[in-house]
């Protein structure tokens, strides 16, 4: 009898991450005298007479089309096609633990020893094979390990940075820190180091309060209270304020100028009354009679000052309004328009402060959405000093108003003395730096 009917052809496939195993049940009455396999319209493959076909050296969670073909004895044909996705190779994990020594543990995917090969490098190091489903890595100083899966074909690979705080003298641990949080410091044009960006881990436990930690600027560690002081009307039956705000000098003292910093309300009032306030073990780690720079941008030229424009115009002793000093000594004054220009990060050093763009006030850690006053006076004017707009249009922007006009928010700036230690904590906001 002539067999003239096409074979019967079913399939079953089995997957790794790296092959797809196929196998074959076929019938026919003339019997099967060969079978063929072939993946994503690739050559036909000759199997002969075995019904089972892998394909290797495949990559790891794709989809493939696998397809088999049989021939009966009298020539008759069946082809039977499915779609395979290969299994994934699942990545290393990493969980840390530690403080002044680290220790991050990785933990790998099943396997490693025997379908896997599995290693890690440490700070760029000789590769360290693991037979385990974990491995630990110590680490004494900040550096950064790499963990890799192989199935002999794909390789996964995985990187974690550890920072390491060096804690100590404060000014030290900041620069330690520099080369590797890149992502969170900086060094200026100047020399100075600089925390940037919209969120840094720059949060330091002062007075039992948030502060952050501006960076180590003129050689010293300077830091800016969180939030804003809550207004204050008077001081020792003075008008300083309102319920909005601070002026920055309400009161025209005898022979001076509305914007001479030295002896306004502010300065009077930081400087006396809110120093006072200060918890005494915090007290001793103001540098106490520190110089500030009341320098400040002129008619001609602050709409176009930059961070670095506005840097030179702050210590230029030329750039003061008639009748004005150019520095003053004090304990506590309030941070530069620098300060928040830098702040932004390299990115937004080009923009001048004046009609800030909103790409760069939302990536300054220091713009928190208040009009807020600046130490520098405004060297055009005799009334007026500069200030960071908060409001809706313009939000982000450097102007300058009349210092006995505006009421706006005020945030505490200072130096910590060179003795002051950052003795724990991590930077967070729910873990700020500790100081001693």
């Amino acid at each position: 009898k002539i067999d003239t009917v096409a074979p019967t052809l079913s399939i079953s496939t089995t997957k790794t991450t790296n092959s797809i195993t196929v196998v074959a049940t076929a019938s026919a009455t003339s019997g099967i005298s060969k079978y063929e396999y072939r993946i994503n319209s690739g050559s036909w493959v000759n199997g002969g007479t075995s019904k089972t076909h892998t394909f290797t050296g495949l990559k790891n969670n794709t989809s493939y089309t696998v397809e088999t073909r049989v021939t009966s004895a009298s020539g008759k044909t069946a082809t039977k096609s499915a779609s395979v996705t290969t299994n994934n190779i699942t990545l290393p994990t990493f969980s840390e633990s530690g403080t002044t020594t680290k220790t991050v543990k990785i933990t790998y995917p099943s396997g490693c020893g025997s379908t896997y090969t599995c290693t890690y490098s440490k700070d760029g190091g000789s590769a360290v094979t693991v037979k385990s489903t974990t491995a630990t890595v110590s680490f004494t100083k900040s550096g950064s390990v790499v963990a890799k899966v192989s199935d002999g074909t794909n390789t996964v690979s995985s990187s974690y940075t550890v920072t390491v705080i060096p804690y100590g003298q404060g000014t030290n641990t900041i620069t330690q820190l520099l080369p590797s949080n890149p992502d969170e410091l900086y060094k200026d044009e100047h020399g100075d180091i600089r925390y940037y960006g919209a969120s840094p881990n720059n949060y330091v436990r002062f007075n039992n309060e948030l502060w952050r930690i501006m960076g180590v600027i003129d050689g010293q560690i300077k830091i800016i209270r969180n939030e804003a002081l809550t207004p204050v009307t008077t001081n020792n039956g003075v008008t300083i304020g309102t319920s909005s705000g601070f002026y920055w000098n309400k009161v025209q003292q005898s022979g001076k100028n509305y914007n001479n910093w030295v002896g306004s309300t502010l300065q009077t009032y930081l400087n006396r009354t809110y120093y006072n306030s200060i918890n005494s073990t915090y007290k001793n780690m103001i540098s106490k009679n520190e110089t500030f720079y009341l320098g400040g941008a002129t008619s001609s030229n602050y709409a176009t000052l930059t961070a670095s424009g506005f840097y030179n115009a702050e210590r230029d002793s030329t750039q003061v309004a008639e009748g004005n000093p150019a520095t003053i000594t004090q304990s506590i004054g309030l941070m530069y328009p620098s300060d928040y220009g830098y702040a932004a990060g390299e990115s937004c050093l080009s923009k001048p402060l004046y009609g800030y763009s909103s790409s760069c006030k939302n990536i300054d850690y220091l713009f928190i959405r208040k009009t807020e006053w600046f130490q520098a006076p405004y060297a055009g004017s005799l009334i007026h000093a500069f200030f960071v707009y908060g409001g809706t249009a313009q939000a982000g922007s450097v102007y300058n108003g009349a210092a006995y006009i505006y009421a706006n928010s005020v945030r505490p700036t200072l130096y910590l003395t060179s003795q002051t230690k950052i003795t724990g904590g991590t930077g967070t906001s729910s873990d700020p730096f500790k100081l001693s």
